[in-house]
């Protein structure tokens, strides 16, 4: 039985398997790409070309199963896989993503801090969101973009000076080379509604 099974051989990966290796654990890397000679000269790790397809157990007794149904037995599991960004269907989201449209503030909250933000409402956490994006922006507009956001949770937004801003998201548009604009369908009898985004 290996002592680790590490899933991913990305950065976190190959960094853990080669903390791992180091201390003589015994230590297997599933992963579907290029073999990482830098993992060679450790007798203790192996590489193996495969994908995780299942994982069961507790602690002291995992179970891996691949894509070409081989199992892997280990005391511990390290997820390393690595994510993938799933974009809406709307037009101009993916070709804003990173510049007008960040998925985390900490990592590119300082570049618009002080301007007008957007955050499009996807369920309970997002409540949590808005309260912490405040500590780059003083002007936040909430999109709920059709999910329901209860009364008492709309009037702690007020409160705080969050508007909200009902309608479906239709297109990202961009407004010369530093700004960008939310265009909703708000069902009214002016259907396009525009809502500034950073640097508009």
């Amino acid at each position: 039985m290996e002592d680790v099974i590490i899933i991913g051989g990305a950065f976190a990966g190959l960094a853990a398997a080669l903390q791992l290796g180091r201390a003589r654990r015994k230590v297997t890397v599933l992963d579907t790409g290029l073999q990482r000679k830098q993992l060679s000269r450790y007798p203790t790790i192996r590489m193996v070309d495969a994908r995780a397809e299942n994982i069961s157990g507790a602690i002291n007794d995992f179970s891996v199963l691949t894509d070409s149904g081989e199992s892997f037995a280990a005391r511990r599991a390290i997820l390393s896989y690595g994510v993938v960004d799933q974009m809406p269907d709307i037009p101009g989201f993916a070709e804003s993503w990173g510049t007008f449209i960040i998925p985390c503030p900490y990592c590119d909250g300082f570049e618009v801090a002080g301007q007008h933000w957007g955050l499009v409402w996807s369920g309970p956490q997002s409540h949590n969101q808005a309260r912490l994006f405040l500590d780059w922006t003083d002007t936040l507009t909430v999109l709920p973009d059709a999910h329901e956001i209860a009364p008492d949770i709309r009037a702690e937004l007020d409160r705080r000076g969050i508007s909200v801003v009902d309608g479906r998201i239709i297109e990202i548009a961009h407004s010369g080379h530093h700004g960008a604009v939310v265009m909703l369908d708000t069902g009214s009898d002016d259907p396009l509604h525009q809502i500034p985004g950073p640097n508009s």
